[in-house]
């Protein structure tokens, strides 16, 4: 009998990995429950050992399985196919949330006169969010609540891009279609962006709406591009990666740990095991046949999960500032985030993501153009509610500290 691997199961499903749109979805929810504490009661509210336990591997899973994924349209397509396929898929409906909460959200929400409210530069400068530039506050917006912040998940924009490019240059250099070279390309490429983005640019020489963007590539953007390029290996082995289940509980091992450590600083020295557990894991589930959740047969709302998710907590929050019951706010949040994710596939990634059928293998096997992978984020940055100034910021693994938080 023939040893079923990763990339037997794949071929099986067509080339299509069926578990991947329950995996996406499961990862986005999984972001909104590790927000909810924060968004709704503030910083320092306690988390359960579960959520605890998976807070550090959601992000690192997200991009090992948008390596995996985009590694296989990376080997049918060309460099400008590749670049269109990307941005048909990331930049509509983040344009239109962006939009959306600048000129819809804010001025709802704002504590300014509505007239203040767009003469201010900074309800332009948050368009910037568009092109992955990152800007947090909007005037006014949320001021009264824990954190006005208005979508600290788009912090890993310009993370996600920076793996792109070096995706594009893998596709340039042919590299992705020799694994060895590929394998030399994971070892060297993290540590030499990670000295240059650590030691080429300081944030104080930066000007101010640049600084959360740089910050965030010099703090994350190494790190997330280890899961990416993992993701990338994964496929490109895929047919000598085994596919067993004793493989995929032994993967739990090093996430298991993180409940012993109770603190995903301390699990650093661990953290290159977790991230080989964690890409296994994606690869795994992913080739499955799970069958999709009744509400989301219809689509993948993964992307408008991330996208609306924290705006709609926020908009909760400050909507109901006397209910304290979280299992209510969180039912209300849930309901209102999934609406928006319809309404963001329907409406707009699906139109979008047609325009791809014509070099996408997905988009055609799917009719729509649905490979899209989803994104997570990490706890949010600490921003004064009186001037807008990010004070603080969350990573991965350290989370934003309490220290100079006026709000």
């Amino acid at each position: 009998m023939a040893r079923r691997t990763i990339g037997s199961k794949l071929d099986e499903n067509g080339g299509l990995g069926p578990g991947f749109d329950f995996l996406r979805v499961a990862l986005a929810l999984g972001v909104v429950l590790w927000h909810q504490p924060e968004i709704m009661f503030g910083a320092g509210q306690a988390r359960s050992a579960v959520m605890t336990m998976l807070a550090p591997s959601l992000l690192p899973m997200f991009f090992a399985l948008s390596g995996f994924l985009i590694a296989g349209s990376a080997l049918r397509l060309s460099l400008g196919q590749f670049l269109v396929n990307r941005g048909l898929r990331i930049f509509p409906a983040l344009g239109v949330e962006v939009v959306l909460c600048a000129f819809v959200l804010g001025p709802i929400f704002t504590t300014l006169p509505v007239r203040a409210y767009f003469s201010d530069h900074a309800t332009y400068r948050y368009l910037t969010n568009t092109v992955g530039l990152i800007n947090f506050v909007l005037p006014g917006v949320f001021s009264a609540n824990p954190n006005s912040t208005v979508n600290w998940s788009i912090w890993t924009v310009p993370c996600e891009l920076l793996c792109y490019a070096a995706m594009a240059s893998m596709i340039v250099l042919k590299i992705v279609e020799r694994p060895r070279l590929a394998l030399l390309f994971s070892l060297i490429v993290p540590p030499v962006l990670y000295v240059a983005l650590r030691y080429g640019v300081k944030l104080e020489t930066l000007r101010g709406f640049a600084q959360p963007t740089f910050f965030y590539l010099k703090t994350a953007a190494a790190g997330l591009l280890i899961p990416f390029l993992l993701g990338v290996l994964c496929y490109l082995y895929r047919y000598r990666i085994v596919f067993h289940w004793g493989l995929a509980l032994l993967a739990f091992v090093p996430v298991a740990i993180l409940v012993v450590f109770n603190d995903p600083a301390k699990f650093l020295p661990y953290y290159f095991c977790l991230l080989i557990a964690l890409t296994y894991l994606c690869a795994f589930i992913g080739v499955l046949r799970i069958p999709p959740l009744p509400l989301f047969r219809n689509g993948d709302y993964s992307y408008g999960i991330y996208l609306y998710g924290a705006p709609v907590q926020q908009a909760v929050r400050a909507a109901l500032p006397n209910v304290q019951n979280g299992f209510a706010l969180l039912a209300v949040a849930l309901t209102a985030i999934v609406g928006f994710a319809i309404l963001s596939w329907h409406g707009v990634e699906k139109p979008v993501l047609g325009l791809r059928k014509r070099f996408s293998f997905v988009a055609r096997a799917r009719g729509v153009g649905r490979a899209g992978e989803s994104r997570v984020d990490a706890p949010p940055p600490v921003v004064s509610a009186s001037t807008g100034q990010v004070l603080t910021y969350g990573t991965p693994l350290e989370p934003a500290s309490s220290a100079g938080k006026d709000c």
